[in-house]
Parts: C-alpha cells; structure tokens; sequence
C-alpha cells in the first residue's frame, strides 16, 4: 500500500478549501430581538473586503446564520458562510445597478 506524502495532503487542502476563507470581513453587532415566537435573534452588519456592507442574522442561540438571497432566506451553521453570501450578493447587486459604459460609482435609475 502506497502511502501519501503529508506535504501534498496539506497542499491539496489549500488549493481546494473555499476562497471566502481569504476575504477579510468584519461583522458588527447592530441590534438583538425576540421573534413572533419567542426565539431570540440578533441581527449583524458585515463590512466586507470591497467596503460594501451586507447584514447577516443569527438565529437559535448563534447557531445558526442567514442572508436573504434572492428574497429567500439562506441559513448556515457558520457565520462566515453567511457573511460570505451577504458580501457576494452585494457586490451583485453593485454590478447590476452600473449600465455598460458608464462610470463606476453612478447608478441608473
């Protein structure tokens, strides 16, 4: 039996784990309240890496995290997967509101 290097497991793991792991966000706790259903929550805003700013919300006792994403709500156990959601749904949602040609930074209507 052919035993694999250590070097080239842990190469492996690097090339192969999520690119959200490199992005720098910071998350901020903005606000805590109780559901309709007595569930506590705390609602989070998240400065992501291109200074765009998306909001994340915790849910049974911060073990699980949500974003809403196309007008559903995408739930997580960890808080960086939903940060990570939260920041790439903004930086779609900037993309979508520049028209082809124009200058960065100027919405249409």
């Amino acid at each position: 039996m052919r035993s694999i290097h250590p070097l080239l497991i842990a190469a492996l793991f690097i090339i192969v784990s999520p690119a959200y792991g490199s992005e720098h966000v910071t998350v901020e706790k903005v606000k805590t309240g109780i559901l309709p259903t007595g569930e506590l929550y705390g609602l989070y805003q998240v400065q992501c890496a291109n200074q765009s700013q998306g909001s994340i919300v915790s849910l049974r006792g911060r073990s699980q995290w949500c974003t809403n994403q196309n007008d559903e709500l995408q739930c997580f156990r960890k808080m960086q997967q939903a940060s990570h959601l939260a920041c790439t749904n903004q930086r779609l949602l900037a993309n979508n509101d520049l028209e082809p040609g124009s200058e960065p930074g100027t919405l249409t209507r």
